[in-house]
């Protein structure tokens, strides 16, 4: 009974979305360190272009990488 009633309740839009749990993850500790870290390995394959103010892929037929 207890199941159709939820269900019920759901199709109406009575619930509150807030208090019902969709997933539980882990705590993710690591997350920062991994994006800081990825963030300087891409920013060893950019370079500063002071016409367009913003940074910009190196490319290998440019001469000054």
């Amino acid at each position: 009974m207890l199941t159709t009633l939820t269900t019920a309740t759901e199709s109406l839009g009575i619930i509150n979305p807030m208090n019902k749990v969709y997933a539980l993850t882990r705590k993710l500790d690591t997350m920062p360190y991994f994006f800081a870290i990825y963030t300087l390995h891409a920013l060893g394959h950019m370079r500063y272009d002071p016409y367009l103010n913003s940074m910009m892929r190196k490319n290998a037929n440019s001469a000054d990488i």
